[in-house]
């Protein structure tokens, strides 16, 4: 059951996968090192646990449905540069503060970062193509956005509630 597990070490790990719902709410963990040759991260896998911050390798190209949703202490993420999709609820309700998307990302589905009320930062992917419905909704500390000119679709209330949203730029080529 682990109950008392606080810090996992998988640097040494030969998994290609962090399997579903594997660690979710173990609600002692606090921090995770991933290793190198992982590829993807399961749904739900680490889902209302208490991390602080999570590096994903550049070896993983898949994160599943709420890998890490609920991590109501997650402050700080870096993504793999290998990631093209960032999958629905992945992120949400989290206590991200600043993101940046790695050129590879081309999609950010629906709700994915909802309700990270601490968001103060997001750098966009140059290359990013869709945000999808409710996918930054809530984020209360937004002021501004650049939305890139790759960014061909943003689905209704992408940015809903971001109440202290001050400034979004749109570039040419949007359809909203």
């Amino acid at each position: 059951e682990l109950k008392a597990l606080v810090s996992l070490d998988l640097s040494e790990a030969k998994s290609s996968r962090v399997p579903n719902d594997v660690f979710s709410n173990k609600r002692s963990l606090t921090n995770v090192i991933l290793p190198e040759t992982l590829k993807e991260i399961g749904d739900g896998a680490f889902c209302g646990t208490p991390l602080e911050s999570v590096v994903i390798p550049n070896s993983v190209t898949a994160l599943g449905y709420k890998s890490f949703a609920e991590c109501r202490l997650l402050k700080s993420v870096t993504l793999s540069e290998n990631l093209k999709v960032i999958p629905r609820y992945c992120f949400i309700s989290c206590a991200i503060e600043k993101l940046e998307f790695p050129s590879s990302v081309v999609e950010i589905d629906a709700a994915a970062f909802e309700a990270n009320r601490n968001l103060r930062e997001v750098v966009f992917s140059e290359n990013l193509r869709y945000i999808g419905g409710s996918a930054f909704y809530y984020c209360t500390e937004l002021k501004s956005l650049d939305i890139p000119g790759s960014v061909v679709t943003i689905v209704g209330q992408a940015f809903g509630e971001c109440h202290s949203l001050e400034s979004l730029t749109l570039n040419e080529g949007l359809e909203v």
